[in-house]
C-alpha cells in the first residue's frame, strides 16, 4: 500500500462510489498537466483522420478486442479523441463497441468499422483522466425475505442510484477536491477523497455516504426494535398501526415511506389527476414543520416535493389555495385538510397513502375531522377504476386509544398492529386491571389474597358443540379473561397520578381510596410549586393544558404575585419584545414625567465622555451595552467557562425591555450606581380573548411574525384588567393615530382584531373570567386536581371552581348545543327523550349535568361531536315547534342534584353544571353553567 496526497480536479464522470473517473492535478512527483497540449493533439488527430485522402483500411485494427487502444470519433464532442475499447458486441446490423474516450472520461458506443489505430505520435500524451475508487466502503442493500417480518442490511454487487447522486450532489457543491491515494490495482486507484464545503474538510466516507452532516443532530442510530417490525410492512403497502415509546418520531414510518413512493410510480389512471399521492396528518404545525424538514434534508424525495400547508378560519383562503402539481407528498394537519375539502374536494383525486402521525393525539384533538378525512380516503379508493393502485393507512403513536380501535377495525384491511409498550398491549388486548392500595409491609399478604391458589373447579371439562363456530364461540365465553391485579403503596405516591390516568383509559373500577390519595399527592406537589413562576398557558390563555404535568404554579403566591403596577385604568404601552401573538415584553409609557427617559438622556451624557468596560462579568450584576446610538441595561444571566477562547458571549436580559440575548463580555460596560438605583422598567403585556386556532398549545409564527412587525416599537393604547406581579392584563389595545392639522385622534388598528384577522386566531371570551376565579377567588380550591370517576361520590363538600357555559340554538326540527369545555376526554353522552346526560374530563376534573328538556326529541336521531375541541350535541325535535326555553325547570341547587341521584350506593365526587337561563334574542340562546362539587 502506498500513500500520497494529490489534489483532483472536478470529477469527469461518477458512475458510482466504486468508478470515478478524474483527472490529477497536483501532487508528489505529479507534473501538471498543460491544457494547451491536450487542445493541440485534438487539433492534429482532427486534420489528420479528416484527410480526404486518408487510405482508412489501412488505419483499421487487424483485431477488435477488450483493452484496445483506438482513436474513435465522438458526435457530442464533434472531435476526434483516444479511447480505450471496454466491450465488444453484435449490433442488430453490424459489430459494434463499448469505448471508453480516456482524455474525458465518457462512453461512447461506436462501429466497428469507425475504430481508427493511433499513431504512435499521438500516444506520446498520458491519458488525461484515471480511474479512482473510494477506499474503505461497499455497497449495501436492505433485504426483506418475503417470509419474515424482517430487514437487514447485506453486502449488494451493485451501488444504490440515492448513494451516487447524493456523491454527486457533494461534489457539486465542493470549492476543493483532494485525495489520498491508498492502493493500486487493475488500473483503479483506491483513494480517501476529502471534500471542501463551506470552509470546511470532510471525509466522503465517514462523513457523507454513511451519515449526512445535516442529520447528525438527530442522534438516530437506526431502527429500534418496534421499527425492525414496522418498516417491512410499511414498505410492501400493508395497513400499519405502530404504538411504541418512539411512535412520536417520524422517523418510525418515514425511511420506508420514502422507498415505497420511490418504488410504487402513479398508475397510469391517475397520473390525469390532481393532488398529492401521499398525505401525512400531524397534530399540529410545529409537528409538520418538523416533518417537513425531515423530508427535505432527505435526499430520498427530490422527486416528490414535500410539501406543507397550513390554513386559518379564513373562508376565502382554502379556495384560492393550489397545491402544486408535482407535489407527491402533502403534510398538513387534519383541521387545514378539512378546510381544504369542504373548499376544493377534488384535490385529493390521486391519494393512496394516508399517514396518521402521533394517531392517539389526532383522534383526541380532532375526532369529527379524522373520521371525515376517513370517509373522504376510502371513497377515493374504493374506485373502480382504482383497482390496481396501491391503498395503505399507517397510524404511528404511544398510545392505544378507542380512535385507533375504530380505525384499525372499520378502515384497514388485514392490518399490521405492532405494539411494544407493554401497558398498551394491555389495553388492547382488554386486560382486566385490578388496583390494590395497602401499606408497604403488608404487599406480600395482599398479593398472596389477591391470587387464587384454589379454583372452585379444578377438573378438566369437555364441551361437544355441533359446529365449528359454536364451539368458538363457547370458548370464549367460557376463557377466563387476563387482569392485572396493581398493588399501590405509600412509598408510590410519584405514580399515583400517571397510574391514575391509565386506570381511567382501561375502564378499571377506581376506589375512592386511590381518589383521595391522588388529590392530595397532586395538593402536595402544587405546594411545592409556590416558588416556580406562574403557568404560561394560564396567564396567557386562562388554562393549563395539563397541569398535572406542567412544571409551573397554578396559584397565586402573594409573596411573589403582589400587583406592582396599576390594575385599572387606561395607559400608553410600547412593545418591545413580541414573544407570541398575544404575549408582549415592554414599557408603560407615562404620560407626564418618564422616568426612563430621564435615565436614558443621563446614561447617553455619561458614555459619551467616559466609556469603561467591565472588568470582570459576574452572572446577577447590572451592565450598560451600546446597540447603534441607545446605551441598554443589562442584567446578566449566565456566564459560561470561557475556556481558552479571547471573547466569550453571555446570556444577559435588557431589564428595561424584556429581551433576553446572547451579548459579547467585551461589549459590556460598567454601569455606575447612580444608573442602578431605577428598577427594571420591562413589563410582561398580555393582550386577553384571544387563542388559537384548532386548539394549538403555541402560536403559529406566521401569525407572531405578522403582529411583531406591526406593533412593535409603536406606542398603543390599552385598558388594564388585571395585573399580577409584573403581569399586566390589556383588553383593548390600540394603536392610535393624530389626524394631521387637527388635535383628533383616529384608531389605526384594534391588535386583538389584527390576531382574528390573520385566520390563525379565534375568540376566547372566557379568559379574563377564568383568570379572575384563580387570581381572586379560592387559590387553594383552585389548584387541586379532582382526579376522580363518575363511579364514585365522596361526602366531602368542596368549593366552587370553574363555570363553562352552555350554549344553545334552534334552526327548523334541530336544536345544536355548546358546551364550552376545551379538549375533553373521557366523554360520555346519553340521548333520552326528555334529557341529555353529558360527562366528560379536563384537566383530570371531571364535569357532570343533566339537562331536562322543555321538549321532546327523537334519542335515536340524536348525535353528538366534537367541533373545534369542543362537544356540540344535535337533538333532533319530536314535534317541530320553537322551544322559548331550553329547561323544563329552572337550574337546581347542587343539594338537589344530590339528593335525587341513585345511580350508585358509592360515594361520588363529580363537577356538576349549574344551569341557569340567560336572556336571548334572535333565537340564540345562552344558558350560564356554573361547575359545583356535590355531595
Amino acid at each position: 500500500a502506498w500513500y500520497i496526497i494529490c489534489t483532483l480536479s472536478v470529477l469527469c464522470q461518477i458512475e458510482d462510489p466504486g468508478c470515478l473517473w478524474a483527472r490529477v492535478l497536483k501532487g508528489p512527483g505529479i507534473q501538471p498537466d498543460s491544457p494547451e497540449e491536450y487542445e493541440n493533439l485534438r487539433v492534429k488527430m482532427n486534420l489528420f483522420y479528416h484527410e480526404v485522402d486518408l487510405d482508412v483500411q489501412k488505419l483499421k485494427p487487424a483485431e477488435l478486442k477488450e483493452g484496445l487502444v483506438c482513436v474513435v470519433f465522438s458526435l457530442a464532442l464533434k472531435s476526434w479523441c483516444r479511447a480505450v475499447v471496454e466491450s465488444v458486441f453484435q449490433g442488430m446490423v453490424e459489430t459494434q463497441a463499448w469505448c471508453l474516450l480516456v482524455d474525458h472520461g465518457d462512453r461512447i458506443i461506436v462501429r466497428a468499422d469507425d475504430v481508427r489505430t493511433p499513431l504512435e505520435k499521438f500516444l506520446q500524451l498520458p491519458f488525461r483522466v484515471r480511474r479512482f475508487k473510494l477506499a474503505g466502503i461497499r455497497p449495501m442493500t436492505l433485504q426483506v425475505p418475503i417470509s419474515e417480518n424482517t430487514a437487514e442490511l447485506v453486502p449488494s454487487s451493485t451501488w444504490d442510484s440515492s448513494a451516487t447522486k447524493y456523491l454527486h450532489n457533494l461534489l457539486q457543491v465542493s470549492t476543493l477536491v483532494e485525495a489520498v491515494l491508498c492502493e493500486t490495482q487493475a488500473g483503479c486507484s483506491a483513494i480517501e477523497l476529502y471534500l471542501t464545503i463551506n470552509n470546511t474538510k470532510v471525509n466522503c466516507v465517514y462523513m457523507t455516504l454513511f451519515c449526512h452532516p445535516q442529520n447528525t443532530g438527530l442522534k438516530y442510530n437506526g431502527p429500534n426494535v418496534a421499527e425492525s417490525y414496522c418498516w417491512p410492512a410499511v414498505a410492501r403497502g400493508f395497513d400499519t398501526v405502530l404504538v411504541s415509546h418512539s411512535g412520536d418520531n417520524p422517523l418510525s414510518y418515514i425511511p420506508p415511506l420514502l422507498m415505497l413512493l420511490q418504488t410504487v410510480s402513479v398508475v397510469s389512471s391517475l397520473a390525469a389527476r390532481t393532488g398529492p399521492t401521499a398525505v401525512i396528518l400531524c397534530p399540529g404545525w410545529e409537528k409538520v414543520q418538523t416533518v417537513l424538514e425531515l423530508l427535505e434534508d432527505s435526499k430520498a424525495t427530490y422527486n416528490l416535493h414535500p410539501t406543507s400547508v397550513l390554513l386559518g378560519v379564513d373562508q376565502e383562503e382554502p379556495k384560492k389555495f393550489k397545491i402544486p402539481r408535482n407535489c407527491q407528498l402533502l403534510v398538513t394537519t387534519p383541521f387545514t385538510m378539512m378546510r381544504l375539502l369542504d373548499a376544493q374536494c377534488f384535490l385529493f383525486l390521486r391519494l393512496c397513502h394516508l399517514v396518521l402521525d402521533e394517531a392517539d393525539v389526532l383522534y383526541s384533538q380532532a375526532p369529527e375531522q379524522m373520521s371525515v378525512i376517513l370517509k373522504h380516503f376510502q371513497k377515493v379508493v374504493s374506485g373502480e377504476e382504482r383497482s390496481s393502485c396501491p391503498r395503505q393507512i399507517i397510524a404511528v403513536g404511544s398510545r392505544w386509544s378507542a380512535g385507533i380501535e375504530a380505525l384499525v377495525r372499520e378502515h384497514m384491511i388485514y392490518p399490521s398492529v405492532i405494539i411494544t409498550v407493554m401497558e398498551e398491549a394491555a389495553l388492547y388486548g382488554r386486560v382486566h386491571q385490578r388496583v390494590q392500595l395497602c401499606l408497604d409491609c403488608d404487599k406480600i399478604s395482599v398479593l398472596l389474597g389477591s391470587l387464587d391458589f384454589h379454583p372452585p373447579k379444578p377438573q378438566k371439562t369437555l364441551i361437544i358443540t355441533n359446529s365449528a363456530e359454536e364451539t368458538e364461540h363457547v370458548y370464549k365465553s367460557s376463557s377466563p379473561a387476563a387482569q392485572s391485579v396493581l398493588l399501590l403503596s405509600e412509598l408510590n405516591a410519584r405514580h399515583v397520578c400517571g397510574v391514575l390516568r391509565y386506570l381511567r383509559r382501561s375502564g378499571a373500577l377506581l376506589p375512592p381510596e386511590l381518589l383521595q390519595f391522588a388529590l392530595g399527592v397532586q395538593q402536595a406537589k402544587e405546594e411545592q410549586k409556590t416558588d416556580r413562576p406562574l403557568c404560561s398557558s394560564l396567564k396567557s390563555f386562562g388554562f393549563c393544558r395539563d397541569s398535572t404535568v406542567c412544571p409551573d404554579r397554578h396559584m397565586i403566591n402573594k409573596s411573589l404575585d403582589h400587583p406592582k403596577h396599576p390594575d385599572s385604568g387606561t395607559v400608553m404601552v410600547l412593545p418591545l419584545c413580541i414573544k407570541s401573538a398575544n404575549v408582549y415584553s415592554g414599557r408603560i409609557v407615562s404620560q407626564k414625567d418618564d422616568c426612563y427617559e430621564t435615565l436614558a438622556a443621563e446614561m447617553n451624557a455619561h458614555y459619551a465622555s467616559e466609556r469603561r468596560c467591565a472588568v470582570e462579568v459576574l452572572k446577577g450584576e447590572l451592565y450598560a451595552i451600546q446597540e447603534e446610538n441607545i446605551y441598554n441595561r443589562v442584567r446578566v444571566m449566565e456566564v459560561p467557562e470561557k475556556g481558552e477562547q479571547l471573547f466569550s458571549s453571555v446570556t444577559a436580559c435588557f431589564i428595561d425591555e424584556g429581551r433576553t440575548q446572547e451579548v459579547k463580555s467585551h461589549q459590556l460596560l460598567q454601569l455606575p450606581p447612580q444608573f442602578q438605583d431605577l428598577p427594571g422598567q420591562a413589563v410582561e403585556l398580555i393582550l386577553c380573548r384571544a387563542q388559537p386556532v384548532d386548539g394549538e398549545v403555541d402560536w403559529n409564527p406566521k401569525v407572531t411574525r405578522a403582529i411583531s412587525q406591526k406593533i412593535r416599537g409603536k406606542l398603543h393604547q390599552a385598558r388594564v384588567v388585571m395585573s399580577v406581579g409584573n403581569t399586566v392584563w390589556v383588553d383593548p389595545m390600540v394603536r392610535m393615530t393624530r389626524v394631521p392639522g387637527l388635535k383628533t385622534y383616529i384608531n389605526e388598528y384594534n391588535v386583538h382584531a389584527e390576531i382574528l384577522a390573520s385566520g390563525f386566531g379565534v375568540n376566547n371570551p372566557q379568559h379574563l373570567e377564568l383568570l379572575k376565579r384563580v387570581f381572586q377567588g379560592d387559590e387553594n380550591a383552585s389548584t387541586l386536581q379532582h382526579l376522580t370517576d363518575d363511579r364514585f361520590i365522596t361526602n366531602t363538600q368542596i368549593s366552587l371552581i370553574f363555570h363553562p357555559q352552555i350554549k344553545w340554538f334552534q334552526r327548523g326540527e334541530l336544536v345544536t348545543i355548546y358546551i364550552k369545555l376545551i379538549s375533553p376526554v373521557m366523554q360520555k353522552c346519553e340521548f333520552h327523550s326528555d334529557a341529555v346526560i353529558y360527562s366528560g374530563y379536563v384537566n383530570d376534573r371531571h364535569y357532570y349535568t343533566k339537562l331536562e328538556l322543555s321538549g321532546d326529541i327523537i334519542a335515536e336521531e340524536s348525535s353528538w361531536e366534537i367541533r373545534c375541541n369542543e362537544p356540540v350535541m344535535k337533538l333532533k325535535k319530536k314535534e317541530k315547534r320553537d322551544w322559548s326555553l331550553l329547561l323544563k325547570h329552572k337550574s337546581r341547587s347542587p343539594a338537589e342534584f344530590s339528593s335525587n341521584s341513585n345511580q350508585t350506593h358509592l360515594n361520588k365526587l363529580i363537577n356538576v353544571f349549574r344551569i341557569t337561563e340567560i336572556q336571548a334574542s334572535e333565537g340564540f340562546s345562552t344558558v350560564g353553567a356554573e361547575l359545583s362539587r356535590t355531595n
